[in-house]
């Protein structure tokens, strides 16, 4: 007979919230780990300057892309559980809407940034027409790799993101390599997003023809229940909330190889994607978590508490982990990077605890549709963040960064938790 240990484990995995939520967690741990393989092989086949400007372009169309798909992922994520049969005009508007608004800004974004003279410019071949058509259509195609995981959440079919963030975080690794001899310049940028396109290629196919038709035959009775105008409410809140969300991540490091310069900027580059990748975990706890409450239809006070638990109970030994192997972890780009970031590392993984408490206040106000509340904490954390780290960077150097990062999270988790979770936690009886 099997033993009690391993059924209880086997039945809390099949439990749907945390099925979702692990398929998520093993993509991140898949792209997370092959993305230290990526920064690494990148620090060691490029030149330093190379990967400072690359690190600040690839978070430029990180967050070019992440402004102009409005945020719809996380709305995606929320509403396509309960869309039934009006899934596919759901997705198909979301894509639209992804597609315009990414090309008319990335051409005026980047068309401005290339007539200004921006840094990162000074990559060879960018500050031409073709170099502004492949940046736009790097931006649109990021876009809907973004949208897709959220329709793919939405739809139940979560355990196929790691299938293709893994075969997606391949394809980069092999492609910098090989073209680390041909394109010196700009084989990390290259590497970085046609990938991308050839994924959105074949996740859409499978999207439209296979998932969305079976979901919608499946869930055909269901409606979304938000009116239209409280749709529009909520959409227009969150997307303006990404924004500031986006701000807070990927434009950080854009500001610190403009004040600290591109050396500096690439072995922040490095802690940084360490410390982003950390922050998945809660980011994918809380969508699951919305999923499931919005797919079951009943108050989110239960699933709250189990989610947060078993939250605490996976970040202590990370957070630790973090903290003692900083330096070995950072070692992997290069003794320079082990040097410069250990601090920078440490520091900012402890905002992981409040940043957990803000993800869960996020999923909350989502499953309500309460668009003022994700607008107020996405914007307060990225004012906080971008303010003090403006300041102490100059100061301080890359440890400030991290201090306001640090401070920015913890300052509106303090709120987050005393005003939302909390009431909600205490309403939810203890087991016996």
């Amino acid at each position: 007979m099997m033993p009690a240990v391993l059924r209880s484990a086997m039945g809390h995995v099949r439990t749907p919230m945390y099925l979702n939520a692990y398929a998520l967690i093993v993509s991140n741990l898949l792209t997370s780990g092959l993305g230290i393989v990526y920064w690494g092989l990148a620090a060691r086949l490029y030149a330093v300057e190379i990967v400072g400007l690359s690190a600040a372009l690839t978070s430029l169309l990180l967050f070019v892309s992440g402004a102009t798909q409005l945020n719809l992922r996380p709305v995606l994520i929320r509403l396509v559980p309960e869309a039934g049969a009006g899934t596919r005009r759901l997705v198909a508007r979301a894509y639209a809407i992804a597609l315009i608004t990414a090309g008319v800004a990335s051409l005026v974004v980047y068309g401005l940034a290339i007539a200004l003279g921006s840094t990162w410019t000074s990559l060879a071949g960018l500050a031409t027409g073709a170099g502004l058509v492949f940046l736009v259509l790097s931006t649109m195609s990021l876009s809907l790799f973004n949208l897709q995981d959220g329709v793919i959440a939405g739809l139940r079919r979560t355990v196929w993101v790691p299938v293709e963030n893994g075969a997606y975080a391949v394809a980069k690794i092999v492609l910098l390599v090989v073209l680390a001899a041909s394109l010196p310049a700009l084989g990390i940028v290259v590497s970085t997003t046609v990938p991308v396109m050839a994924a959105v290629a074949a996740v859409t196919l499978v999207l439209f023809r296979r998932w969305i038709p079976a979901h919608a035959t499946a869930a055909g009775g269901r409606t979304i229940e938000m009116g239209r105008r409280t749709i529009l409410g909520f959409i227009a809140a969150d997307s303006v909330g990404a924004l500031f969300a986006l701000a807070s991540t990927t434009l950080v490091p854009v500001l610190v190889v403009a004040i600290a310069g591109a050396e500096q900027g690439a072995y922040f580059a490095m802690a940084w994607s360490v410390v982003i990748a950390l922050n998945l975990f809660p980011v994918n706890m809380a969508a699951s978590m919305t999923v499931e409450t919005v797919h079951a239809g009943t108050p989110p006070a239960d699933q709250l508490r189990r989610v947060a638990v078993h939250m605490a109970r996976i970040l202590a030994p990370m957070l630790l982990g973090v903290l003692v192997l900083a330096p070995f972890i950072l070692g992997v780009f290069g003794e320079a990077y082990a040097a410069n970031a250990t601090d920078l590392l440490r520091i900012a993984s402890l905002a992981l605890v409040p940043f957990s408490v803000n993800a869960l206040a996020l999923a909350l106000a989502r499953v309500a549709g309460r668009g003022r509340d994700i607008l107020l904490i996405q914007a307060s954390i990225a004012l906080l963040t971008l303010g003090l780290a403006s300041v102490l960077l100059p100061a301080i150097g890359l440890v400030g960064v991290a201090i306001a990062w640090l401070v920015a999270q913890s300052s509106v988790a303090v709120v987050t938790f005393t005003r939302r979770l909390l009431p909600v936690l205490r309403a939810v009886p203890r087991p016996a």
